[in-house]
């Protein structure tokens, strides 16, 4: 294994602490903070639809602490996604595999939902939609329900790797700190990875974005 000193995760999430175990195993220093911040946007009016589906542990806090839940069915995203619909008390009907790419998500996503039924998408101001470009438009309905901020932090020191988990946590990381080229890049996404690309060469793509995933590409390095 290369010897590696020190890793960034541009998140905080829960997902991540078997990382934070695996590397006081090896002696790795682990910094976990996420570059940006999210606030939501409100005064938003719900409409009633069949689904909505949450994508992100911040979104869907951010949204059940300031809007009603209208929809009849719940789908989320990932496991910090789906704990916060939980800790809500509200029962979820559909969970998208960490394991898939976004774009293979929203094809399994949509065979689950009929012709006629509809989704509400609340999405961040800065938002790609790649899980939701497999649903027909006429049965999308779109509300930014969450501002994403650039909150960058000045590191004194590059990391051995750094793993982006977003576009945004890209832009934000970079706006102040320059990445060496001995430091390996990490992508969550193909998303992620061509917003890196137009600047820096991306050595790995992860497109499930688990612990186990990171961990497994840490053991072969």
């Amino acid at each position: 294994m290369r010897k590696i000193k020190h890793i960034l995760i541009t998140s905080d999430s829960k997902t991540f602490d078997p990382v934070e175990a695996w590397c006081a195993l090896q002696s790795i220093g682990l910094t976990r903070t996420s570059q940006i911040q999210t606030t939501p946007i409100l005064n938003h009016e719900i409409p009633a639809t069949d689904w909505i589906f949450f994508s992100s542990p911040r979104g869907a806090a951010l949204y059940v602490k300031n809007y009603p839940i209208k929809a009849k069915k719940i789908a989320v995203y990932g496991q910090g996604t789906q704990a916060e619909i939980i800790k809500a008390n509200y029962r979820i009907d559909f969970i998208g595999k960490t394991d898939e790419s976004s774009s293979t998500l929203g094809r399994h996503f949509a065979n689950q939902i009929g012709p006629e039924e509809t989704v509400l998408f609340p999405l961040s101001d800065r938002s790609l939609k790649s899980i939701f470009k497999e649903i027909s438009p006429k049965q999308r309905v779109e509300i930014k329900t969450y501002h994403t901020g650039l909150t960058p932090t000045q590191f004194d020191n590059s990391p051995s790797i750094i793993l982006f988990t977003s576009p945004s946590n890209f832009e934000s990381y970079t706006s102040v700190n320059p990445i060496d080229p001995t430091t390996l890049i990490v992508a969550i996404g193909s998303s992620t990875e061509k917003k890196i690309a137009r600047k820096y060469k991306v050595d790995f793509v992860l497109e499930t974005p688990t612990s186990q995933a990171f961990i497994t590409l840490l053991e072969s390095i």
